[in-house]
């Protein structure tokens, strides 16, 4: 009877250990939470849910950054090692410049179907050494990413999954159009991650600069 008795209070401390550490891990969760919307805020950006695949709750900041709609997001799974961080943003490119810089370059339907509007570009710059290069424009893309912007890029290299201008979409079965008035870049860190630190701000200035030189040049084409 004493071993059983022992074995019940071994029990409970447990399940009261694991319901405070619980507790403890969703008060932490929500301090980081508060963390985040207070920096997007002071940023400019909103917080909105979004329904993404398999009716999973996605987190979505919106705002205006250097005049230019701003979108994001966390995509992926539920989990830290399956989501990853999305910044969208909106610009003019009548011009239809397709940029892409990339780990390496996809195997989907979708950018299997743009390969006919862009070509491997080489920069001859060591220091883009495995990173891959595209895009349907080569003597322009090689002035928009100057010294300024490569250095930028291998600066955020660690968390750099792709970095795109113009993307494919499908519209339809074994149909996929061209969305060129966006920017993209995914970050392997999670939102929560970022915190909207200085890197994030980093990734957001350095879009915002290689679409400003898209729409500064696309009236001289």
């Amino acid at each position: 009877m004493i071993g059983f008795g022992i074995f019940l209070t071994i029990g409970a401390l447990w399940f009261f250990l694991a319901g405070l550490s619980e507790k403890m891990s969703h008060k932490k969760q929500l301090l980081q939470d508060e963390e985040l919307k207070k920096s997007a805020f002071e940023m400019g950006f909103n917080e909105r849910s979004c329904v993404l695949a398999f009716n999973y709750i996605g987190r979505e900041f919106i705002g205006n950054y250097r005049n230019h709609k701003v979108t994001i997001d966390e995509v992926g799974g539920s989990g830290e090692e399956s989501s990853w961080t999305r910044y969208r943003v909106d610009f003019e490119n009548p011009q239809m410049f397709l940029l892409y810089i990339r780990r390496s370059f996809p195997h989907g339907y979708a950018y299997s179907s743009l390969m006919k509007h862009i070509l491997n570009i080489e920069l001859n710059d060591p220091q883009f050494d495995g990173l891959v290069i595209s895009g349907n424009k080569e003597d322009y893309i090689k002035s928009i990413l100057d010294s300024s912007i490569r250095s930028r890029l291998m600066t955020l290299k660690d968390t750099l999954w792709y970095m795109e201008i113009g993307y494919g979409e499908h519209t339809g079965a074994f149909k996929v159009e061209i969305m060129p008035n966006a920017a993209r870049y995914m970050d392997t860190r999670t939102l929560d991650k970022t915190k909207f630190d200085p890197k994030l701000q980093l990734i957001l200035n350095t879009l915002v600069d290689v679409v400003e030189k898209i729409e500064a040049y696309a009236p001289y084409v």
